[in-house]
């Protein structure tokens, strides 16, 4: 080591050591934790020096005294070492002795450690290894021990003094960045040097020589890495070993070198990057497909890398720096959009800078080195955004009506696209992809109906799934698409339709009441394909009489003769011409139209007939010598209509005397005196019971009687003096009851003639009939009658006087058949029946099902349909072994019997009434039979109440009394039933300034179109109704005129439609000003004054009563009203019990609803008489109303 290069020369300078060992020495000292507050202390010679020369060989004991301040540890703890740190003893003593131990340079230190400290002092250890990692711990300073040995023991006279060598500017280390291609040249001074020669060398820290330049400055930019030590060396002209490569422990002469300036040459090395997952130095990311963008830069060979510091730099393509100070090598570069990222490996030895983002790559300085850049390349396919030609992203084609089906997609900016790889496609409405171009031209129209959806790919490389057939959804590759823009291929489909018994053509007839209403029906329903569809019906020229219809119920009836054509058209969005009074060759649209099915409607026209005088009564004379042939001639032979026509002429009863006569002449003298009827029948195709002996009435087919003309047949010189008197029973009565079970006064009954002088006539007899005038017995000549075998019922006697011969006057005849010359009497009656009635039979009271006691029917009415049902109200009050329900025509001939259910269809009655009964009976009864009347029912038994069906053929004009109740902010309107009955609201319309709807084509919310008394309908999102302002006029029929008028109203700021007609109707009062409906609060119906309906603004209440409902007359007070006579024929009287009305209005309506009666009296007097004798015979109500209490009434008008 040190010792022979320094001590092989005969002078010696005691300065060379200390200078020598400087470096090594300033490394060792600075060894102590961080954050420690050990203190090794201040270490001396006790003359305080720091360095002393001995000699170890000479016997003599060196006994080195040192001193030792300001340390914190006691005992010290004192460590020899050689210059580089290895600890060769240790002791506490302060005194040293190095006798006996070698020659070479020793250090002495004091270590104070703390009590983390773990670190290894002992024999053989190196403080150069200790580290922060090993605790607490401080170094003292230094004391240097020169040891020599033998002759160099001899040297201490050389006089050489290398001098005090530092950096220009004062230190004695400096620290360079080699190997960057940078100049890292410095100069030093040097002080203090004597000697014959002085050289620089420079050597590496274990003395190597590594270089002897010439003079500074120094540049060691191209040294590499390391330490190296530059040192002035002065020296006697014997010095051997100065020579690159030698060891400067092994230099030999009179030598002294300077104190040295240390050189740290850092040279930072980044080392190679690759991907870690393919080891490649490129790779390729696509941001379209949802992947993961981050990659991780992999280190080749971590053990290269050199540097203090480090860290991965990613930058774009342009060198700019979007991240720094990454540890892992881990980025996610897919926020940085497309285009190319490098990543860099960057080592660095202190501080650098520039190395921040957005900085550039290029600008940063300081010692650092970079490695090899790895590139990602992002791909980000742009695929932009699409539309049609008009700039739409959904077009609408038709495919019915011819228009051309080519689309063009287009983009709406060029300039954004991106990929290599591009092209339209176009998909169905599930994504199945049906082919690809790359103009975006399309013809969908071969694709047939449904949706089509057009795309733009745009990808980088090969794409998978891009094939016909495939899905859109399953491709596969770095691709973007485009916004789809989808076609929508209208093609409407009608089907086929035909009447319900599956014809094209129906035949009807307008003369037989049958009904006129036909159904068209879907045959295809599941072939069907349209957002808008409806039946339209047109005449034979295809004008439209009827659209809109959506049920393909129509009735042609009202059309009058001839042929219509049902059509079903369906269509996608609206049509144009589907109007009344267009053409159906004229409608435009998406659509698509059926065949169409023909109803040919017959009426038959038998004209007016008249006698050939003009008359349409004549009397023919039976005399001798007069003439009996008559002649019917036709008024208007151009209104005829048929293709089968005939005179025919029948008796005053109707039964056919002749028929097929085509000449209207007849001799009506062989028939005797009587009367004869002759009509025109004119009739479509073959017809019945037009043969003689049948009866008029019994004639069936499609067929038209004219008027009939009468001819009377009697002898006109009247010479017959026939009288017939007045006849009484025995007691002088015109009327007697004969009881059935009286075994006592029997069943006979005893004719009287009152006065006998009074009768005239060759022949006289007594006659009984029943109650219709049929003969059930003559030629009696006593007036005395059994009439018990009759059974329960009425039976007539008559007294007949005759002259000469007469007809008709036979058992089964009829009094009006009896011809010649003859006088009846007055009729007197008897009344048969059973007079001691055991009979327990109860057959309960009945009701319809909604309660009422009368319903009306209507038998156009497809959707409510005329079936009824009659419901016993109290069964446990039914008390009989047998039971039945029995229907009857207004005049009680039962028309059905046997009935079980009570469930009756009245519609094959035709117009009319019809009386519903529940007979209970005990034992056997007779005469329930069909054709039978109610009188002729015997036995024991029981009648309930009859409940009534009105049956109507038409009810367009039926109401009943209904008034609007109820309107909301919410477009609803509700309509309450003020009849004492049920009503059908099906054809009533609701108007409104813009919107005219008929109320079964409304939506309910609640309620019934059939609805019963005191009940709501509700109506939801009335179309056309304005909310702020507007009218609502309620009318039962399509034709919107005054008479028509049920209700109106009016809000805001309406002018309205109809305001002066219901003015003029006395519906309205023009005074009148509402306020609109609000969400908070609804319009509605108070009462009605004056016959006008009164409104106010509450809290909406839609299907319940009225928030304040003050026109419901009020029970509790008392007011009852008395109407008599009831049934009434001339005047009708008014009692009032209980109150008084005051000032008020009675109005009279029909059993349709109809107003007929308005007028004004003051009913305090309670009690007060109305005129009824211009009033038809019916039923018919009365309603008195004040303003505060409303009273009905119901009463029957006799003739």
């Amino acid at each position: 080591m040190f010792n022979t290069l320094l001590f092989n020369h005969s002078r010696f300078n005691s300065r060379v050591l200390p200078a020598l060992l400087l470096f090594l020495v300033s490394l060792v000292n600075t060894l102590s934790a961080q954050a420690c507050t050990e203190f090794g202390g201040e270490f001396t010679l006790d003359n305080g020096e720091s360095a002393i020369f001995v000699c170890t060989d000479d016997g003599v004991a060196d006994g080195i005294v040192t001193v030792l301040n300001d340390n914190t540890n006691t005992p010290a703890s004192y460590l020899v070492t050689t210059p580089f740190g290895v600890i060769i003893s240790t002791q506490t003593s302060s005194t040293f002795n190095f006798e006996g131990t070698g020659d070479g340079p020793v250090f002495i230190y004091n270590i104070a450690t703390g009590a983390d400290f773990t670190g290894s002092i002992g024999v053989g250890d190196n403080v150069c290894n200790l580290t922060p990692l090993d605790g607490c711990f401080s170094l003292s300073t230094y004391i240097t021990v020169v040891r020599l040995t033998g002759e160099d023991c001899e040297g201490l006279d050389c006089d050489v003094d290398g001098g005090e060598l530092a950096l220009e500017g004062g230190g004695n280390s400096v620290t360079i960045c080699a190997g960057d291609g940078e100049s890292d040249a410095f100069d030093v001074e040097l002080d203090g040097t004597f000697g014959d020669n002085m050289a620089w060398l420079i050597t590496d820290t274990e003395g190597v020589i590594l270089g002897l330049p010439d003079a500074p400055p120094f540049d060691l930019d191209g040294a590499g890495p390391g330490v190296c030590l530059i040192w002035n060396i002065s020296f006697e002209d014997d010095l051997e070993g100065l020579e690159v490569g030698a060891d400067a422990d092994d230099l030999e002469g009179c030598f002294d070198l300077s104190t040295p300036i240390q050189v740290i040459r850092n040279q930072p090395e980044a080392g190679t990057l690759v991907f870690e997952n393919d080891m490649q130095t490129a790779v390729f990311l696509c941001l379209n497909d949802g992947s993961s963008t981050v990659v991780q830069a992999l280190q080749m060979d971590s053990s290269s890398l050199s540097g203090t510091e480090a860290q991965f730099i990613i930058t774009d393509s342009e060198g700019m720096i979007l991240g720094a100070g990454n540890q892992d090598g881990s980025f996610d570069v897919g926020p940085a959009g497309e285009g190319s990222c490098v990543i860099y490996y960057l080592t660095s030895f202190d501080e650098i800078q520039g190395d921040t983002i957005g900085g550039s790559i290029d600008d940063i300085t300081g010692c650092f080195d970079l490695s090899n850049g790895i590139t990602t390349v992002r791909q980000q396919a742009d695929a932009g955004t699409i539309s049609f030609e008009d700039g739409s992203d959904e077009v609408t084609l038709c495919l019915n009506d011819g228009s051309s089906t080519l689309v063009q997609a287009i983009f709406e900016d060029v300039s954004i696209l991106s990929g290599t790889d591009n092209e339209f496609i176009i998909t169905d409405g599930d994504g199945m992809i049906l082919g690809m171009n790359a103009s975006g031209g399309f013809d969908v129209g071969p694709a047939g109906p449904g949706a089509c959806v057009i795309y733009y790919l745009a990808g980088f490389g090969a794409i998978s799934g891009d094939t016909v057939g495939g899905n859109i959804n399953n491709l596969e590759g770095c691709f973007d698409l485009s916004n789809g823009i989808t076609t929508i291929r209208n093609e409407a489909n009608a089907g086929s339709i035909s009447f319900e018994d599956g014809s094209n053509e129906v035949i009807l007839c307008l003369n037989d009441g049958s009904s006129t209403v036909v159904q068209a029906v879907q045959n295809t329903p599941g072939d069907l394909s349209g957002d808008n569809a409806q039946f339209i019906i047109t005449d034979g020229a295809g004008m439209i009489l009827g659209a809109g219809n959506q049920t393909g119920t129509f009735d042609v009836g009202p059309a009058g003769p001839g042929a219509c054509v049902i059509y079903y058209v369906n269509a996608f969005g609206p049509i144009q011409g589907d109007t009344m009074g267009g053409n159906i060759e004229d409608l435009t649209g998406c659509f698509d139209i059926t065949e169409g099915i023909v109803t040919v409607r017959n009426e038959a026209n038998a004209g007016e007939l008249t006698f050939d005088n003009g008359d349409n009564e004549i009397l023919v004379c039976l005399d001798p010598d007069s003439n009996t042939v008559v002649q019917a001639v036709q008024v208007d032979e151009e209104s005829l209509s048929g293709d089968n026509a005939q005179f025919i002429i029948t008796d005053g009863m109707g039964m056919i005397l002749g028929a097929g006569n085509q000449n209207g002449t007849f001799d009506v003298g062989p028939a005797g005196i009587g009367n004869c009827v002759i009509y025109y029948l004119n009739s479509f195709g073959e017809i019945q019971g037009d043969t003689m002996g049948g009866m008029l009435d019994d004639i069936t087919g499609c067929f038209d009687l004219s008027n009939g003309i009468t001819t009377i047949r009697q002898f006109c010189e009247d010479d017959c003096e026939a009288e017939a008197g007045e006849l009484t029973f025995e007691d002088g009565s015109t009327e007697i009851l004969v009881c059935l079970d009286d075994s006592i006064t029997g069943t006979v009954v005893q004719a009287i003639q009152v006065d006998s002088a009074s009768v005239s006539g060759e022949n006289v007899q007594f006659i009984i009939t029943d109650g219709n005038g049929m003969i059930l017995g003559a030629g009696n000549e006593t007036g005395t009658f059994d009439v018990g075998p009759a059974g329960v019922g009425n039976c007539v006697i008559y007294y007949l006087a005759s002259d000469g011969e007469i007809t008709g006057d036979t058992m089964g005849g009829t009094l009006d058949g009896i011809t010649g010359c003859f006088d009846l009497s007055n009729g007197i009656t008897t009344v048969r029946q059973f007079c001691d009635d055991d009979c327990e039979a109860e057959a309960g009271e009945l009701t319809f099902e909604d309660g009422n006691t009368e319903i009306l029917v209507c038998l156009d009415d497809s959707i409510t349909g005329t079936v009824v049902q009659a419901i016993q109200v109290d069964s446990a009050s039914v008390s009989g072994e047998n039971v039945q329900f029995i229907i009857t025509d207004g005049n009680g001939m039962i028309l059905g019997a046997g009935n079980e259910t009570g469930t009756f269809d009245v519609g094959p009655a035709g117009v009319g009434n019809c009386v519903i009964f529940y007979l209970v009976s005990d034992g056997e009864i007779t005469g329930d039979t069909m054709g039978g009347t109610l009188d002729g029912i015997t036995g024991c038994f029981d009648l309930s109440n009859g409940i009534v069906t009105v049956r109507e053929e038409e009810c367009e004009d039926f109401t009943g009394n209904v008034v609007i109740n109820e309107v909301t902010a919410q477009g609803q309107v509700e309509i309450l039933n003020l009849s004492e009955f049920t009503v059908n609201l099906n054809n009533l319309y609701l108007v409104t300034s813009l919107g005219q709807n008929r109320l079964d084509m409304l939506t309910t919310n609640c309620g019934s179109l059939t609805l019963a008394p005191g009940e709501v309908v509700l109506f939801d999102n009335v179309p056309g109704l304005g909310i702020m302002s507007d009218e609502i006029a309620l009318f039962n029929s399509s034709e919107f005129i005054a008479n028509n008028l049920l209700d109106y109203l009016n809000w805001g700021d309406a002018t309205g439609n109809y305001l002066g007609l219901a003015i003029a109707a006395g519906q309205w009062d023009a005074s009148q000003q509402l306020v609109a409906p609000t969400t908070e609060q609804s319009l509605q119906l108070v009462d009605e004054v004056n016959g006008i309906s009164n409104w106010f603004n509450a809290i909406p209440t839609p299907c319940a009563p009225n928030a304040s409902p003050s026109s419901v007359f009020d029970p509790a007070s008392g007011i009852t009203a008395e109407l008599f006579p009831n049934p009434v024929r001339e005047q009708l009287s008014i009692s009032l019990s209980g109150g008084s009305f005051g000032e008020s209005t009675i109005t009279v309506f029909d059993q349709t609803g109809r107003r007929l009666l308005d007028l004004r009296f003051d009913l305090s007097e309670q009690v007060i008489s109305i005129p009824t004798n211009e009033l038809a015979a019916g039923t018919y109500y009365l309603r008195i109303s004040n303003g505060e209490n409303i009273l009905t009434d119901r009463f029957v008008k006799l003739q």
